[in-house]
């Protein structure tokens, strides 16, 4: 990432020197580092380089993951013959 492609708020990680990742939000842009707030509440300054993008997934995302799972579920019980079409609450149009 790059200086031009990074706002404050965003969500980032970075791989440390110790090879762990962390992930952080960017609080203020230097020059060449941006100045990341860890989940730890540890602020450090990392160079643009190093940054890497990082998706939020919201408690909304989380229920329609479990949502999708459920599905796909019900769909392999149906594939395997463990599920009707009455049990999987899907009505076929007539």
């Amino acid at each position: 990432m790059d200086r031009d492609s990074i706002r404050v708020g965003d969500s980032v990680g970075y791989v440390s020197r110790s090879h762990r990742q962390m992930y952080g939000v960017v609080v203020k842009r230097n020059r060449k580092t941006a100045v990341i707030k860890l989940t730890n509440g540890e602020q450090w300054n990392v160079s643009y380089g190093l940054l890497f993008p990082v998706i939020e997934i919201t408690a909304m995302d989380k229920r329609a993951d479990e949502n999708v799972d459920a599905l796909i579920t019900r769909v392999q019980m149906r594939e395997a013959g463990n599920e009707t079409e009455a049990d999987s609450g899907c009505n076929r149009p007539e």
